[in-house]
């Protein structure tokens, strides 16, 4: 018993965040919603049940015509103007004030996820929880709406029809109780209902997946090219029978429960209509329009009675939809400032001592034991086989990630005591899977909004890299849109133009370290080579750190990393490690013998 109060406390506590949520987010919804509700209820029963009974026992009882017109005209003219009133509502001003709500919705959940830890993205169950939100917080505030909606309504309707039995007959009231002995199985419907869309979400996300690789240009060559399409259209045909075994599975318990639910609801209904039809008929102690009030209305108060009773039904899915939602907005972040975050500083020497690093369900440490010390303005090389550290030990420079073990500081100070985001504006970043986005070359080079005074600095930086002569030909120059995804003028760049355009970013940003993570692999050797001694030359004074496979693009970096199994194996200028040797040494000469140099 006390764990169902834990759980009723619970679901309560939800729904009042929900509705804290539609408050926040669609105020104007909420009010239009209540008074249109009790408008609709009060003028439809007046211009139907009432109007109906007041018709037929007027006349029977001889009230005159013209009476009996007037009240017919006065309940036609209230219906026209709330007709009137309703449809202005529902086309125009319901869809502005949602689409305005939702947006504010989006922004919120868009903001969250920026926030949140990179390691949630590797989790599966994080990743689901933060994609039912984006759907659950709408479907938590649609519930509100509808709750409060059914709510008010069968409130409305259900006092206004209850006034009325009782004037014809109390003992009518017996009847539409009936229902509320089903409310269980209002409960038992709504759960089963949820539990089988929660099993469903994993399922659907798999499906949506694999049609992306259909209709995506990322995937356009390889599908084309491979047996991958027979593969992924197998994979999408899993998909869909593990969401129709959950139907049908599901689907026989809610069929089952729906009919005995109808069954005994029209039943009591029925009950009712008899016992109407005997009391005019037989002992005639009901009058004809009376008669025909039960026959008309009685379904209607079945129904208000029974939804008053699956009100906590209601409020217990729309509690269940917000779940979902809530723990992801109010899920914390590890990687924040420890205490007071300090000012972040032009950001100097770079000192990893004993650092550790795994993960999550990793056997072994990804970073193991390292010590490194970058000294400000230094030019470092990172090298080494794959799954050697090296991405990883860039995502903990930047404070993607915390160090298990050990610390990261810089000028003397832990990365923890920084605010993150202030921390990581310290950086110009091009890392191996840098995606361009759909909006101008220009943003896309600055990495925020370009104004009129930016247009000398992006093209500074797109010379610097070779490509402003192609984007000086460009109708719309530094301002075209990357890909024609949404406009037709767009310019579709090369995969070695995109990563040149990724690499123009670092010369147009105000920063203290450079960090390229594989920025030129899809230039052939020679232009990458080029591309370093270029980009080395104008970044006197920072700090670079760039990872490479293609060793004959190293040589001029101060210091050379080699890294192996989470741990710095060798280390020093291009001409020490081939004088050692080692590891380097070899690697370098068996390149430099596939490439002939």
């Amino acid at each position: 018993m006390s764990r169902k109060k834990s759980q009723m406390r619970s679901r309560l506590e939800n729904f009042g965040y929900a509705l804290q949520l539609t408050r926040r987010f669609y105020p104007q919804k909420l009010i239009c919603t209540i008074v249109l509700t009790v408008l609709k209820g009060v003028i439809s029963f007046f211009s139907l049940q009432y109007m109906l009974r007041y018709v037929i026992n007027g006349a029977t009882n001889g009230v005159p015509f013209r009476s009996l017109i007037a009240f017919m005209l006065l309940m036609l003219g209230a219906n026209i103007l709330f007709k009137c009133i309703d449809a202005a509502y529902s086309t125009l001003v319901n869809p502005l004030i949602s689409r305005l709500s939702e947006a504010k919705l989006e922004k919120q959940i868009m903001n969250k996820l920026l926030g949140i830890d990179l390691a949630n993205y590797e989790d599966p169950e994080a990743y689901d929880l933060a994609m039912r939100a984006a759907s659950m917080g709408q479907a938590s505030v649609d519930g509100v709406l509808e709750v409060v909606g059914e709510m008010l309504a069968a409130l409305v309707q259900l006092a206004l029809s209850v006034f009325l039995i009782i004037e014809i007959d109390p003992w009518l009231l017996i009847f539409p109780v009936i229902p509320l002995l089903l409310n269980p199985l209002n409960l038992k419907i709504d759960r089963l209902y949820i539990e089988m869309m929660r099993k469903q979400q994993g399922v659907t996300r798999k499906k949506d997946y694999v049609s992306r690789t259909f209709y995506q240009k990322e995937y356009a060559c390889d599908m084309r090219m491979t047996s991958m399409p027979r593969v992924m259209l197998r994979e999408f045909q899993s998909a869909v029978e593990r969401c129709q075994k959950l139907r049908v599975v599901y689907g026989r318990k809610l069929a089952s429960l729906f009919f005995v639910l109808a069954f005994i609801t029209n039943a009591s209904v029925l009950l009712a209509m008899i016992y109407a039809v005997y009391h005019t008929l037989v002992s005639h102690t009901m009058l004809l329009g009376d008669c025909l009030i039960v026959l008309n209305m009685f379904g209607d108060v079945a129904d208000n009675i029974q939804n008053m009773a699956r009100m906590f039904s209601w409020i217990d899915e729309t509690a269940l939809h917000v779940e979902d939602y809530r723990s992801f907005i109010e899920k914390q972040q590890t990687i924040v400032a420890q205490g007071t975050p300090k000012p972040v500083p032009a950001l100097a020497d770079i000192h990893v001592s004993d650092a550790c690093f795994a993960y999550d369900g990793a056997k072994a440490n990804v970073i193991d034991d390292m010590n490194l010390d970058i000294r400000k303005g230094e030019k470092i090389a990172l090298v080494g086989e794959n799954g050697a550290g090296k991405t990883t030990l860039v995502k903990l420079l930047l404070r993607l990630y915390d160090v298990q073990a050990g610390s990261v500081n810089v000028g003397g100070t832990n990365i923890r005591r920084y605010d993150p985001r202030q921390y990581r504006e310290r950086f110009a970043v091009v890392l191996q899977e840098h995606p361009l986005l759909a909006v101008s070359i220009a943003d896309n080079v600055l990495g925020r909004r370009c104004t009129p005074d930016d247009a000398l600095r992006v093209q500074d930086a797109l010379e610097k890299v070779g490509l402003w002569e192609a984007v000086r030909q460009l109708p719309r120059g530094i301002d075209t849109p990357l890909t024609r995804e949404f406009s037709a003028d767009g310019a579709n760049f090369s995969v070695g133009q995109q990563q040149l355009l990724s690499i123009a970013g670092i010369y147009a940003r105000d920063c203290d370290v450079i960090v390229l993570d594989e920025p030129s692999s899809a230039l052939d050797p020679i232009a990458e080579r080029d591309m370093y001694e270029t980009m080395l030359k104008a970044c006197q004074g920072k700090t670079v750190i760039f990872i490479t496979h293609r060793l004959s693009s190293v040589q001029d970096a101060d210091r050379i990393l080699l890294c192996e199994h989470g741990a710095i194996l060798e280390e020093g200028t291009h001409a020490q490690l081939m004088a050692r040797n080692g590891k380097y040494a070899h690697m370098f000469s068996a390149q430099a013998a596939a490439y002939r140099l």
